[in-house]
Order: C-alpha cells, then sequence, then structure tokens
C-alpha cells in the first residue's frame, strides 16, 4: 500500500498551514513546517507530530485534504491518542456493540452437553422420600458439573443431596438434551424410586423447605468425575413432589 508521510511540529500542530502536493511517484518536497510524501491520492495518510524527544503518530485513510479538519482538533503539547480522545477509540476498541456474555451452562447447551433430568411430579407414599440418582461409570470419559437442582412440594419437606447411595428398583428415567433435535446423549445411569436411600452415601447439603417450589443454583460447583454417583432426596410423604436436575458434560 502507498503511503503519505507528514511531519510536524507539535507546536505548530494547530496553527501549520496546509498545502497539497501533485501525486508524482514517491517525489517528496519540504513545505511550510511538514513534508509530504504522496504516491497517489488515495493512499493511507500518516501524521507524524514531534515535542522535543516524544512524538505520535496517527493515520488516516482518506484523501489528503481530509486531514485538515483533523489536525485542527489537535491542542498543543497534548498527545493525541488518550484514553478519551476519539482515536484511541478507533485505533485500539475493536469491541461493537451490542455485547452478548453467555454463562458455562448456555455454552455447554449451545454445544450439545447440557442435559436435563426430571422426576415429573410424582405422589409420595406416607413417610416415604422422592428419590433421584444419577452415576457416572468408570471409564465413561466424561465429567458431569451440576448447574441446578430444583423442584418442589406440596407441604414442608427437606431436600438432601448426596455423594453415593444406592437407589433399589423404580424406574430409570432417561436424560434430555437441551439442545433440543440434538442427537447427543449423556453417558450417566438414572434411577427414580420413593422410599429411603440405602448403601454408603455421604451428605452434602441439607435443606428444609416449606411448600412450594425451590431453586439451588450450582454453577458447576458439584463435579461429579467418573466412578461417582450424585442422589438426590426429597420428602418425607404424604405429598405431591418433584425433583429436577440439571448438568453438563465434557
Amino acid at each position: 500500500m502507498a503511503v503519505r508521510l507528514i511531519s510536524i511540529p507539535l507546536k505548530k500542530c494547530a496553527s501549520a498551514s496546509y498545502a497539497r502536493t501533485q501525486n508524482t511517484g514517491t517525489a517528496s518536497a519540504a513545505i511550510s513546517n511538514f513534508a509530504v510524501l504522496a504516491p497517489n491520492a488515495s493512499s493511507m495518510l500518516y501524521i507524524h507530530c514531534k515535542y522535543k524527544d516524544e512524538s505520535i503518530h496517527f493515520a488516516y485513510q482518506s484523501q489528503f485534504s481530509s486531514i485538515q479538519s483533523e489536525v485542527g482538533k489537535i491542542t498543543n503539547y497534548n498527545v493525541f491518542n488518550q484514553s478519551n480522545g476519539p482515536l484511541f477509540t478507533q485505533l485500539t476498541n475493536t469491541f461493537s456493540a451490542p455485547g452478548i456474555e453467555a454463562s458455562a451452562e448456555s455454552g455447554a447447551a449451545a454445544a450439545g452437553s447440557f442435559y436435563a433430568l426430571t422426576t415429573n411430579n410424582t405422589l409420595l407414599p406416607n413417610n416415604q422420600n422422592l428419590l433421584l440418582q444419577i452415576i457416572n461409570a468408570a471409564g465413561s470419559g466424561r465429567t458431569l458439573r451440576i448447574s441446578n437442582i430444583s423442584g418442589g412440594a406440596t407441604a414442608a419437606a427437606t431436600l438432601v443431596v448426596y455423594s453415593g447411595g444406592t437407589v433399589t428398583g423404580g424406574s430409570t428415567p432417561v436424560p434430555v438434551n437441551t439442545l433440543l433435535g440434538s442427537t447427543n446423549t449423556s453417558v450417566v445411569t438414572t434411577r427414580q424410586n420413593t422410599g429411603t436411600l440405602g448403601g454408603a452415601f455421604t451428605s452434602l447439603l441439607s435443606l428444609p423447605l416449606t411448600a412450594g417450589m425451590f431453586r439451588m443454583n450450582f454453577n458447576g460447583s458439584i463435579i461429579v468425575p467418573p466412578g461417582q454417583t450424585l442422589s438426590v432426596s426429597l420428602g418425607v410423604g404424604n405429598q405431591t413432589a418433584a425433583i429436577n436436575l440439571f448438568w453438563w458434560e465434557f
């Protein structure tokens, strides 16, 4: 790309006279307080201002004549590309509005790696809990990050989240990919039933609930690596309850 170069002493930037030059190859001419290198009329134009030992540079894609209005805006002794100046914004800020900010969950969902599992509304027998479990088998090759647990109960209840445990019998609900239409499937094995959690387990949290809905956001802070199990218990009956579990895999 051909280049025009103009040098202007900074003290005289605001008052320097302007001149046009003929576009004759690479010929240069010293005119007043600045020199011009003008290969052609549509070249990239660079201006160089110098004060003492400090120099500043700025460039415009324009005709030579359009530089007059820009140079006229320069205040003596001020560096042009300060953070609050228009040129600084043009040169360094490549951000385009409107901005879009997305969570890790949103990114996982867009990639087809986010899953939902629900018990649906379930009638609990007297003195029993609603149990929902996901098992990430050893060697699955994926790690689960729990996004949130939500649900509800028609009467006061206690929600407990466990590491480990055993759910015997019941059903095996299928996780749904939240990227609707995706053919990606989860690596987990699931189990749902009513009763009491068996086997060896450790309580991660316990939360007393009043009747109504609940939601707990973990944003990936509960991690289920291969060979680990997560179980959720809500109860006790006699009431209707539901548990919804959301996570992503990688």
